[in-house]
C-alpha cells in the first residue's frame, strides 16, 4: 500500500552557511570598490579644480587710521610759564583758536624795558643831529611828539635839558676865550702906543745924533756929548724891538685862541659825530630787540594750528614751566582725507608695490554689519624699520582709500577715527589652488635639499 506524502509543515530549511558568507562578501566587495570609486572620482576632481581655478593671492597688514596731513603739534618756540589752560582732551577747536595763554608778566616788562631805551636813544640822537646841525633847538621824531609815552616825555625833557647845558657850556667856554682875545687886542693897542712913542724918541735921538757927529767931526762938539747921544739911541732902539717882538707875542696869543675857538667846535662836532654813530648803531640793535619782545608777546597766545580735536595734552598745571619746543598738545585735523597706516613683514615685501589695490577691514566694527572699504598702496618704504618694543622688523606702507569711504560707511552708521585699528589685504598675483597646497612642500624639499 502507496503512503501519501504529508505537506511539511515544521521549519523551512536554510541555505547553508557557505552560501550566505559568500554573498555578503561579494556585497560588502562591491560596496567598498564603490566608495574607492568614489573616493578617486572626488580626488580627481579636487585635483582638476586646484590645477585650474586661480586664487588671487593676498599680503596681510595690520596698521590704524590717520589723516594725510598727519597730527598737528602745538609747540612754543621759547617756553614760558603757563598763564590759563583753555582746553582739554577731545576738545574740538577751530584754526586760530586760543588753547592756551602764558603768563605775560616777564614778556612785558622786558618789552617795556626795550621800549623805554629805544624812546631814550631816539631822544638821543634828536639832539646829537641838533648839535651836528648847530641847531636852537631840537626837533624830536613826529612819533615822539604826536603821542608821546611817559618814557618819551622823560626821554625828550632829560636831553633838551642836556642839549641847552652842552650848548650853554659850549658857548660860556668860546665866550672866555673870545674875552680873553679882546684882552690881548687892548694890551696890543696899548703896544702900538708905546711902540710908536719909542719910535718917534728914537728917530729924534738919531737925528740928534747924525748932528752932533758933524760937529764933532767940525771939532764943534766933545767926545762925551757924542757918546751920550750913542748910548741913549742905543737903549730907544732895544727898547723899541722889546716892544715890537712883546706885541708879536700878543698877537700870536690872539691867533693861538681863536684857533682853541675853532678846535672847540671841531673836537665837539667829532664828539657828536662819534656818539651819532653809536646811537644809530645801538638804534637798530634796540629796534631788533623790540621786535623780538612784541613777537614774544604776540607768543603769549598759544593757538591751534588747524581745526581739529586736541589728542594728547600734556599740560596740566596752570604755573607750570614749559620747556622751548615742548610738544605742548596734538590736533588731529578735521577735514583732512584719511589714509591708512600700515606695517607688514620683510619676507612680503617683494610682493608690494605703489599702485596696488587692497581690501581693508576695521577689526573695531562688527564685521558683520561693516563694509569692506577698497584702496590703493601710495607710499612703500626704502628700508625697512625696527619696532623698539618688540624689536621685530616691517616694512612701513600707506593706503589710500576711494574717495566716496565717507559715505559707504556713515550708510552703515560707523564713523574713522584716527589711530583706530585696520587689516589690509593688499591683492597680489592670481595662482592656482594647487600651487598654494604644494608651496609649503615644494619650499621644505628646497631648503631640505640645501643643508650641509
Amino acid at each position: 500500500m502507496i503512503q501519501e506524502k504529508q505537506p511539511f509543515s515544521g521549519t523551512p530549511l536554510l541555505p547553508m552557511p557557505q552560501t550566505a558568507a559568500r554573498n555578503r562578501n561579494d556585497g560588502l566587495r562591491r560596496q567598498i570598490l564603490l566608495g574607492y570609486g568614489l573616493i578617486a572620482l572626488m580626488g580627481v576632481a579636487i585635483f582638476g579644480w586646484a590645477a585650474t581655478t586661480n586664487i588671487s593671492g593676498a599680503v596681510v597688514g595690520g596698521g590704524r587710521v590717520m589723516v594725510q596731513s598727519n597730527e598737528k603739534l602745538v609747540q612754543h618756540p621759547t617756553g614760558g610759564v603757563i598763564g590759563k589752560i583753555l582746553v582739554k582732551d577731545g576738545s574740538r577747536v577751530e584754526a586760530g583758536d586760543v588753547v592756551l595763554r602764558l603768563d605775560d608778566t616777564a614778556v612785558r616788562a622786558n618789552l617795556a624795558i626795550v621800549e623805554s631805551g629805544l624812546s631814550a636813544l631816539k631822544a638821543r640822537l634828536a639832539r646829537l643831529q641838533a648839535e651836528r646841525d648847530r641847531a636852537e633847538t631840537i626837533r624830536f621824531p613826529d612819533d615822539m611828539r604826536a603821542n608821546p609815552s611817559q618814557a618819551d616825555s622823560d626821554s625828550m625833557r632829560s636831553e633838551t635839558q642836556f642839549f641847552e647845558t652842552r650848548r650853554r657850556a659850549l658857548l660860556n667856554h668860546q665866550a672866555q676865550l673870545r674875552q680873553k682875545i679882546d684882552q690881548v687886542k687892548q694890551q696890543v693897542k696899548g703896544y702900538d702906543v708905546t711902540i710908536d712913542s719909542r719910535k718917534r724918541q728914537w728917530d729924534l735921538v738919531k737925528t740928534e745924533l747924525e748932528a752932533t757927529r758933524k760937529l764933532y767931526r767940525q771939532n764943534l762938539s766933545t767926545r762925551s756929548q757924542l757918546a751920550a747921544l750913542e748910548q741913549n739911541a742905543a737903549k730907544l732902539e732895544g727898547e723899541y724891538g722889546a716892544l715890537i717882538s712883546d706885541r708879536a707875542g700878543l698877537m700870536a696869543q690872539i691867533a693861538e685862541t681863536e684857533i682853541q675857538i675853532t678846535g672847540l667846535e671841531e673836537e665837539n662836532l667829532a664828539d657828536v659825530m662819534k656818539d651819532l654813530r653809536e646811537t644809530e648803531a645801538k638804534i637798530a640793535e634796540q629796534e631788533a630787540r623790540r621786535i623780538a619782545a612784541r613777537d614774544q608777546l604776540a607768543r603769549i597766545d598759544i593757538r591751534a594750528p588747524a581745526a581739529g580735536t586736541v589728542h594728547e595734552l600734556a599740560v596740566h598745571t596752570v604755573g607750570g614751566v614749559i620747556n622751548p619746543a615742548e610738544t605742548l598738545m596734538k590736533i588731529v585735523p578735521a577735514s583732512s582725507p584719511l589714509e591708512f597706516d600700515l606695517r607688514i613683514s620683510p619676507t612680503d615685501i617683494d610682493q608690494v608695490h605703489v599702485g596696488q589695490t587692497a581690501r581693508l577691514r576695521f577689526p573695531a566694527f562688527n564685521r558683520a554689519h561693516t563694509p569692506e572699504v577698497a584702496g590703493t598702496v601710495t607710499f612703500v618704504a626704502a628700508d625697512a624699520s625696527v619696532d623698539r618694543q618688540s624689536e621685530r622688523s616691517f616694512y612701513e606702507l600707506r593706503i589710500t582709500p576711494e574717495p566716496d569711504i565717507h559715505k559707504k560707511l556713515s550708510d552703515r552708521g560707523v564713523d574713522l577715527v584716527p589711530g583706530m585699528p585696520v587689516e589690509a589685504f593688499i591683492q597680489t598675483e592670481e595662482r592656482t589652488a594647487l600651487s598654494y597646497f604644494l608651496k609649503p612642500l615644494t619650499d621644505q624639499v628646497r631648503h631640505a635639499f640645501r643643508e650641509e
